[in-house]
């Protein structure tokens, strides 16, 4: 396996403490896990920026696996399409029951409607492109799917921006990571400065992408070497510490999520770009165990729109069975056991056989595996 395929195993782990992050953000949301301290109610509620910490990392991860070229543009999307569509569809199936569409309408006008709404879901969730609605959030499982949204938008982008991104020099390759951090700045500026509806700014892809793009820098200045392995390690320890003390004390001050982003971005760049240097932070992340829990990451985050709208559609009968889980902690911990199994199964018995089958028609059927590089055609025609 080449160095640019090889996974790194501590940016694995990485991505299920990401996934983790959100699910307790998620479980806080509804149910307080810490209203006695005001230290976690607020660190516990910024979770959400742990969907950046995804965007950055995937940016950076892609990058890492297609810098090389080798790959054709049809064989990067069908592996895309086999890592993320069979267990988002499962996931999407699961949570048809919460829809949101009322078909009990007492007029012909109000089933039409209603009918017309149902469709419109569908074929958005069938193409994922529901992130460009807004209106769809609260709809389905769309608080969780819409990221999966986003990362299809990058994931079509990934090899214009990669492409072009080989073949900047050190000074542009700067101003690039610094052009993807102001723009990633400017939602929160607004939503702080102008007000507007926050799930514009939050969930749209375009608002996305400059994280994303963040990412793709990270792994290009990590490549040049032009950020100093010695600076890194030394750093990114006091700026997680200095992150996790600024969310606990002033998390709940600024409105949205994306509003923590000046403080929030560098930080998870710089732990990214650390942790691939090794550390007592990489090994930690890099632990046998963690690593699983990173491989059943994305079955983790998928399934948990489908605990969470059970919970909230039966909370009241599954405490009156179960006592115990009044304590919402321990509902946390209920929750996260069936999830875990949950995620489990989707991971081993959906995931990676289902990848496996598309991997394996898409060489038989469809021809993959032509050298139509996607970032050397761009490094080619610039010599």
């Amino acid at each position: 396996m080449s160095a640019d395929t090889e996974e790194i195993l501590p940016l694995t782990g990485l991505r299920f403490i990401a996934a983790l992050y959100v699910f307790i953000f998620h479980i806080q949301l509804r149910w307080p896990l810490a209203p006695e301290s005001a230290f976690l109610t607020n660190l516990l509620g910024q979770g959400a920026i742990g969907m950046s910490l995804f965007f950055i990392l995937s940016g950076f991860v892609l990058a890492k696996r297609y810098h090389s070229g080798k790959d054709s543009f049809k064989d990067y999307i069908v592996n895309r399409f086999a890592r993320i569509y069979p267990v988002y569809v499962v996931a999407a199936l699961l949570t048809v029951p919460w829809m949101g569409v009322d078909f009990n309408a007492e007029s012909a006008y109000g089933s039409v409607r209603h009918l017309l709404t149902a469709a419109m879901l569908v074929l958005a969730e069938l193409l994922v492109i529901q992130a460009w609605f807004p209106q769809l959030f609260h709809m389905w499982n769309n608080g969780g799917s819409w990221s999966i949204s986003v990362e299809v938008c990058c994931y079509l982008l990934l090899p214009l921006i990669l492409a072009r991104v080989v073949v900047l020099g050190d000074a542009g390759l700067r101003r690039l990571a610094l052009a993807a951090y102001a723009l990633a700045l400017l939602p929160g500026m607004v939503l702080v400065l102008l007000g507007g509806d926050y799930l514009v700014f939050y969930s749209l892809p375009i608002y996305r992408l400059p994280e994303f793009t963040m990412g793709v820098c990270t792994l290009e200045i990590l490549r040049r070497g032009l950020l100093s392995r010695r600076l890194a390690l030394l750093l990114h320890i006091p700026a997680l510490a200095l992150l996790t003390v600024y969310l606990g004390l002033a998390g709940n001050r600024l409105p949205g999520w994306i509003t923590h982003n000046w403080i929030v971005l560098p930080v998870i760049a710089l732990t990214i770009y650390a942790v691939t240097q090794g550390g007592v932070l990489a090994k930690l992340l890099g632990n046998r165990l963690l690593v699983w829990c990173g491989h059943i990451s994305y079955s983790f985050y998928s399934f948990q729109m489908l605990l969470l709208l059970v919970l909230k559609s039966h909370h009241a009968a599954i405490v009156a069975y179960l006592p115990l889980l009044r304590d919402n902690r321990m509902l946390l911990l209920a929750a996260f056991a069936v999830l875990m199994a949950l995620s489990a199964f989707g991971y081993h018995c959906i995931e990676e056989p289902c990848r496996k089958w598309i991997r394996r028609r898409g060489k038989s059927h469809w021809g993959l595996g032509r050298p139509t590089a996607l970032a050397a055609r761009a490094a080619e025609s610039a010599q």
